[in-house]
C-alpha cells in the first residue's frame, strides 16, 4: 500500500502516444513511471507492445526490433537525445516516421515544440516525422441540454435555443451535436432527432435502451436495456456489440466515449465486477466502429456508479446514483488509469453529468434532480455556476 500523496512524489504520469487503428487519431496511453530516468522508461514503453486493452483499436508498433543503444536519455543543453540501434533504419520512411513522431510527443508530454535529437547506429533521424500532422489537440464540444420541448445550447454564459423537441419531459436521456442526435424516452426507446430537434424515427430497431451517449463526430452509443450490450449509430448507420468478457452477473449502468473515440468507459455493476473499466474501441478507415478489443481494463472499484464523462482526454469523472433514502453520492477524478481524487458535486442530488466548452473554458456540467444545470467555472476544484435552471428533461431515472 501507499498513500496517494506518496505515489504522487515518487510517480510521474507519462502518456505514451499510441496511434489508432484507423490512423486518423493519436491515443493517450497513460504509465506512471517513476521519476529516475523517466525519460529512459518512457521511451522502452513506446517501443514496447500495445496493452491487451487497447490491441485491435490502436497499430500494433512497428519497431524492427529497434531498441536503446544505451540506457539512457540524457537532457543536454535543452536538447533530448535517443540513441536507437540499427533497426530504425530498416523501417520503412512511413514507419520510422511514426515512431519518432510517437517518441517526441511522449517525452513532450503531447507537446513537439522542444528540442529532440533522435539516432539509430550513428545516423540522425531527428527529422523522419516532419510531414506527421498527428496532434494531441483536441476537439471541441458543444453541451447540449433538454429543456422544456427546446434543445439548448450552453457554449456561452447566454444559453441559447437551437431546436424545438416537444414531448419529451419525461425523457431519461439526451445526445446532441451540430447536426442533431437522440433523445432516451421514459419507455426506454431511443428517438432520433435532426439538427433543429424535429424527430426522424426510432433507433435501434425500437429497442428498449438503458443510456445513451455521444461518440466521434456525432455519434450516438447506446446501452441495451439488459445491460449485456451496446449498440452504436453513425450516419444513420447501426451496429450492435457484443461483450463476451462480461460475466453472467454483471452488466454495464453507463458508458462515456473519449474525444478521440478510440476509448470507451463502462460503468459495470454485478457479481463479478463492479466499477469503472475501459477498453479500445476498434475503427476503421472511415472512422466506422468494427468492434472493442478483446478484454478491458479496470481503473476504478468504485461500486453503484450511475454515470462518468471524460472531462478531456485524459480525465475521467463520475459519480455514484444517489440512494433512495438521503439522495447521497460520491464523485471522483482521475487520470485513467491512476489514483482517484474526490469530485464536490453541487448539493443538490445529480442525475447527469457532461463536459465540453462553456464560454470557450472546459467545463464539467451536471443535472440534478430539480431539472438545474450547474458547471464547474475555472477548474474541477472550482464554484459551481448555475447555466441552465429551465431543464424539465433529461430528468430523474
Amino acid at each position: 500500500m501507499i498513500s496517494s500523496a506518496d505515489f504522487e512524489q515518487v510517480f510521474r504520469q507519462v502518456s505514451v502516444y499510441q496511434v489508432a487503428a484507423s490512423g486518423r487519431q493519436l491515443v493517450p496511453d497513460v504509465r506512471w513511471l517513476s521519476w529516475r530516468n523517466w525519460r529512459t522508461q518512457a521511451v522502452k514503453e513506446v517501443l514496447d507492445d500495445v496493452p491487451e486493452w487497447l490491441s485491435g483499436a490502436v497499430r500494433e508498433s512497428v519497431t524492427g526490433g529497434t531498441t536503446l543503444a544505451v540506457d539512457s536519455v540524457p537532457l543536454k543543453d535543452s536538447t533530448i537525445t535517443v540513441q536507437l540501434t540499427q533497426g530504425i533504419g530498416t523501417l520503412t520512411a512511413e514507419d520510422r516516421a511514426i515512431l519518432v513522431h510517437r517518441i517526441r510527443l511522449t517525452l513532450g508530454d503531447g507537446n513537439t515544440e522542444y528540442a529532440l535529437k533522435v539516432t539509430g547506429d550513428g545516423v540522425d533521424y531527428s527529422d523522419a516525422d516532419a510531414e506527421v500532422k498527428l496532434s494531441t489537440e483536441q476537439p471541441s464540444v458543444s453541451v447540449y441540454t433538454l429543456t422544456g420541448g427546446h434543445v439548448v445550447s450552453l457554449a456561452s454564459s447566454s444559453p441559447l435555443r437551437v431546436g424545438e423537441v416537444p414531448g419529451y419531459d419525461d425523457a431519461k436521456g439526451f445526445a446532441f451535436h451540430s447536426a442533431g442526435g437522440a433523445v432516451l424516452r421514459a419507455d426506454g426507446i431511443v428517438e432520433c432527432l435532426e439538427k433543429d430537434g424535429s424527430a426522424c424515427g426510432r433507433m435501434f430497431d425500437g429497442d428498449a435502451m438503458s443510456a445513451v451517449a455521444a461518440g466521434l463526430d456525432g455519434e450516438i452509443w447506446a446501452v441495451a436495456d439488459n445491460g449485456r450490450a451496446l449498440y452504436v449509430s453513425r450516419n444513420r448507420k447501426e451496429s450492435e456489440i457484443q461483450l463476451p468478457w462480461l460475466a453472467a452477473g454483471d452488466v454495464v449502468t453507463a458508458l462515456a466515449v473519449s474525444p478521440e473515440g478510440e476509448r470507451l468507459a463502462l460503468a459495470v455493476s454485478g457479481e463479478e465486477r463492479n466499477g469503472v473499466l475501459m477498453i479500445g474501441v476498434a475503427r476503421d478507415g472511415n472512422d466506422t466502429v468494427t468492434g472493442l478489443s478483446k478484454t478491458p481494463i479496470t481503473v476504478s472499484v468504485a461500486r453503484n456508479v450511475g454515470m462518468l464523462t471524460f472531462y478531456n482526454d485524459l480525465n475521467l469523472v463520475y459519480a455514484t446514483a444517489p440512494n433512495d433514502e438521503d439522495r447521497h453520492q460520491e464523485a471522483w477524478r482521475q487520470v485513467v488509469p491512476g489514483p482517484a481524487q474526490v469530485q464536490r458535486l453541487p448539493d443538490a442530488a445529480v442525475v447527469s453529468m457532461a463536459s465540453g466548452q462553456i464560454s470557450l473554458y472546459r467545463r464539467l456540467a451536471v443535472l440534478d434532480d430539480a431539472g438545474i444545470v450547474r458547471s464547474v467555472s475555472g477548474s474541477l476544484d472550482g464554484s459551481w455556476s448555475i447555466a441552465d435552471s429551465q431543464v424539465t428533461a433529461l430528468g430523474v431515472q
